[in-house]
């Protein structure tokens, strides 16, 4: 009768240890697309691909991540917020105009974007080649300006700044990627190159280890314009002397932040263990050794230079963190 009863209870551990399986074994496993920018070389793609190699490290058993190319922010935030995907990388001043449907977006608002966190900071370069003639941007009319590709979040910016200063109609725009700008300013055929990146940033270093730069101050002017006051989302930093081959001076330069950002309907739950698992030790580590300007992300406070509400699950996360979040940009679903 014992024997009887422990095949019996044996039987029934056997058939539950089969349901849990069948069970799980059915879930449907998630695909999460995370656009980043027109390629290698944007610091929106590279940012995106880091992330997206750990997540698919950390979540391998549940949820594929799928980096993609795409024209650039604006797109972006564009399809985030159309719920096309779940999450991207995007700028700063591109995010802060479509969610309130000015500048760029002027009667498009994009509201359904919410804030994540912080990724790092794009700094702007305008580089030029010495001999050139140009020593600072009133030396820019007339000339061969490179500033990204079309729909890309630099030329949006780009756009932004020589209007603010009353130069866009004076300047030649090319609209080259980063990588077509190195070639074309080789080549003699642009003659400044403008794109965002860290410091240092690999695309210029390589400029520089072949010829000899200069780097131009563009942020003196576009204070003197009221730039910074129509962008509040934009801020300033210091390209440290030495950063780059011969060039020993300090530059002044615009820093566009790149931010993490989600549909406003994406599972706060299921965005809380994202984040937890990006900013553990290990995902800073190994976005970091990924991709070197996300570095950024050690900085305690995520959630600087946000100007849009967070996600339900960020806020939850940052304040979790010990983060006090400012009244406008707490979460609003």
């Amino acid at each position: 009768m014992k024997t009887r009863i422990t095949m019996i209870t044996a039987l029934v551990l056997i058939v539950a240890l089969l349901a849990v399986s069948v069970s799980f074994a059915s879930q449907p496993r998630l695909f999460v697309s995370f656009p980043g920018g027109p390629g290698v070389g944007s610091t929106l793609m590279d940012t995106a691909a880091a992330t997206v190699g750990f997540l698919n490290l950390a979540f391998a058993d549940r949820i594929n991540f799928t980096p993609e190319a795409s024209a650039g922010g604006p797109d972006n935030i564009t399809r985030v917020s159309l719920g096309e995907v779940e999450m991207a990388s995007a700028m700063s001043a591109d995010i802060h105009e479509a969610f309130r449907g000015i500048g760029f977006f002027e009667g498009n608002p994009l509201p359904n974007i919410r804030g994540v966190g912080f990724f790092t900071r794009a700094i702007t370069h305008a580089v030029t080649l010495r001999g050139s003639g140009i020593t600072s941007v009133e030396d820019f009319a007339g000339r061969r300006i490179g500033v990204g590709g079309h729909g890309s979040g630099a030329a949006t910016l780009h756009e932004r700044l020589f209007t603010s200063l009353g130069m866009w109609d004076q300047i030649n725009p090319q609209f080259l990627s980063g990588a077509d700008q190195a070639a074309a300013i080789r080549d003699g055929h642009i003659d400044v190159l403008m794109w965002s990146m860290g410091v240092p940033g690999a695309l210029v270093m390589d400029i520089a280890a072949s010829r000899d730069i200069e780097l131009i101050d563009v942020v003196t002017p576009a204070k003197a314009a009221g730039f910074f006051d129509d962008f509040p989302a934009l801020q300033t930093f210091t390209i440290s002397s030495g950063s780059y081959r011969d060039v020993g001076y300090d530059v002044p330069a615009i820093a566009n932040m790149v931010f993490w950002i989600a549909n406003k309907d994406f599972c706060p739950d299921l965005l809380y263990e994202l984040m937890e698992a990006v900013y553990s030790e290990e995902g800073l580590e190994h976005l970091q050794n990924t991709f070197a300007p996300l570095r950024d992300m050690r900085e305690a406070d995520g959630t600087q230079g946000f100007t849009i509400p967070l996600h339900v699950g960020a806020e939850r996360f940052w304040r979790n963190r010990g983060i006090e979040i400012r009244e406008e940009i707490r979460a609003i679903d």
